[in-house]
């Protein structure tokens, strides 16, 4: 006999009209996991992280969630009781997505079926043909649930109200819209999008970044401070065994978490399953109306011990000191969830406005200079220059600044004297000049000014950092050659980022034109995908200069040597 629609829609209402339950108790009363080692049954105090996700999933103001987690907090298992809701509460065609077809496959076989088989109030669905009851596809009397992997023909063909995606951070560029495209509008449909960190700026970042945010946090019992679970908060002591490697023991003894007031934390169980049990989440940031993100990170999930999560943090770091940076990435992707930024690829705002010291513009802030150097970059309708002065041990003090006309003006800056913090006045030793551009004009100008102004010129090799050469066509005159990449490594990544010795520093009162003619600065992936190169950036004249003194300090330490 067939079951017309209305009427089939019919018995789903009666048959779930009277169960009032929300997901969290009717998951409580009715999903099992056959497979768990943990718990057989959904018990919502195993992994209270997962609750509010479970009650923003099925409420009516949520269309989109994202969910930033580390591995192992019990997110597949979230999948499988929000699968068994779905079926006997929610209806509606669903589809979840794996990374692969294999993934999909085997969770499906061996996992999701077992759990919905053991589901009570699904068994009038079940289908009777073999036939609807695939590893891709469960063909319910009132919904198909699919399982798919993550390609564009799965994602293509389908009409859905629920689309949940597992390990996001994973899929190929353009699947997460394509997946969004796959709920056609409708006003109750459901777009769940979960797994841990991928990298800053991919279409699984670019979705939290697009959420209302939410951070689980816990409660210190001593200050009453709700505060997120922080990296820094965890304490520890590295020490060696008498051979002089690491004591693994004494380092997971010492291993404890500490509140900002002082309240320790021991790493055991009851105490780190006490302080998830009374955990929160918090809006931390504004985002998309009807989308939400929740994020927590691996010290959160109860069941894992800090001394675990230590012990490859100090790998991982030693990895690092190394030049291997896999560890880390890991650790940072999988354990604190959070997208990974290739460290030294750039300096950020911030630290840029870190570099500024103590003295204002105008006044040699260090006594008896190694040596002054002016820098200039010639640009279209003004020059750019800056005077920088040089430590023995190579720290540069950048102390003035400013544009000018023309870039014959240079020679009337480099004749000028500055007042110094103590002693005499300084005046300019040398000073390199950008000769890319104007090139001719800019060799007049450093003929004019020789034995002081010098030109330069930056190259796009790879190796070596600069080269000295005598310009055929101006004898006696002398173009210094350096690595741009090289050059801005040190300046952004090192002396900027970094804040490595010896130091770079700017006037406090530094004005913001100059700062920011050194902000933006990043290194992106060519356009073959091989190398990282540095991404063009507009009124970076300052920056520019400063790269210069950089140069000038390398040749003339190795000139004065």
């Amino acid at each position: 006999m067939t079951v017309s629609r209305p009427l089939l829609d019919g018995l789903l209402t009666a048959l779930t009209e009277n169960d009032t339950s929300g997901v969290l108790e009717w998951c409580e009363s009715y999903v099992q996991f056959p497979h768990s080692d943990r718990s057989k049954r959904f018990r919502r105090e195993m992994a209270p992280w997962l609750n509010e996700i479970l009650e923003s999933a099925t409420d009516s103001d949520t269309r989109e969630m994202v969910v930033m987690a580390p591995v192992g907090a019990g997110k597949t298992t979230m999948f499988e009781a929000l699968a068994c809701w779905i079926v006997g509460r929610e209806h509606g065609a669903s589809m979840f997505v794996l990374q692969s077809d294999t993934d999909a496959s085997d969770w499906a076989e061996t996992r999701l079926t077992r759990v919905l088989e053991e589901c009570e109030p699904l068994a009038p669905y079940w289908p009777k043909s073999r036939h609807q009851k695939r590893k891709s596809a469960i063909l319910f009397a009132h919904m198909p649930l699919f399982v798919n992997g993550a390609n564009l023909n799965n994602l293509q063909s389908k009409s859905l109200r629920w689309c949940i995606g597992d390990e996001v951070w994973l899929w190929k560029a353009g699947l997460v819209e394509e997946f969004r495209r796959r709920t056609h509008d409708r006003w109750n449909s459901k777009r769940i999008f979960v797994g841990q960190a991928g990298e800053a700026g991919d279409q699984f970042s670019l979705a939290f970044e697009a959420t209302t945010r939410k951070e689980f946090m816990f409660c210190c019992p001593a200050c009453g401070l709700r505060q997120p679970w922080k990296w820094e908060a965890m304490k520890y002591k590295v020490s060696l065994t008498t051979s002089g490697e690491t004591d693994w023991n004494a380092l997971a003894n010492s291993v404890h978490m500490e509140c900002a007031c002082g309240e320790v934390f021991e790493d055991k169980p009851e105490v780190r399953r006490a302080l998830s049990s009374a955990g929160e989440y918090v809006t931390t940031a504004g985002g998309m109306n009807g989308r939400t993100g929740f994020h927590f990170p691996a010290m959160a999930v109860w069941w894992i011990p800090w001394a675990t999560l230590v012990e490859e943090w100090v790998k991982a770091t030693g990895e690092e000191k190394r030049g291997n940076l896999v560890p880390l990435r890991q650790f940072k992707q999988k354990r604190l969830a959070q997208p990974w930024e290739e460290i030294g690829t750039g300096a950020k705002d911030d630290e840029v406005l870190n570099t500024r010291g103590d003295y204002r513009q105008g006044l040699c802030p260090i006594a008896n200079p190694w040596f002054l150097t002016l820098c200039g970059d010639p640009g279209q309708n003004q020059t750019y220059w800056s005077v920088a002065a040089h430590s023995r041990e190579g720290e540069i003090y950048i102390f003035d600044y400013g544009e000018c006309l023309a870039p014959e003006d240079l020679l009337e800056i480099a004749g000028r004297s500055w007042p110094c913090v103590e002693g005499a006045d300084v005046s300019i030793q040398a000073g390199l000049v950008d000769s890319g551009d104007f090139t001719e004009r800019i060799y007049d100008v450093c003929a004019r000014g020789a034995g002081v102004l010098y030109p330069s010129k930056g190259s796009g090799g790879t190796f070596g950092t600069w080269a000295q050469t005598e310009l055929k066509e101006r004898p006696g005159m002398l173009l210094y050659t350096y690595i741009d990449r090289a050059a801005k490594v040190s300046l952004y990544i090192e002396r900027i980022a970094m804040q490595k010795p010896p130091l770079l520093r700017f006037p406090i009162d530094s004005t913001e034109d100059f700062l920011r003619g050194h902000m933006g600065q990043r290194l992106v992936p060519s356009k073959t995908g091989k190398i990282k190169e540095w991404r063009k950036v507009a009124g970076d004249h300052y920056g520019d200069c400063s790269k210069l003194h950089l140069v000038a300090h390398w040749i003339l330490a190795k000139n004065l040597a």
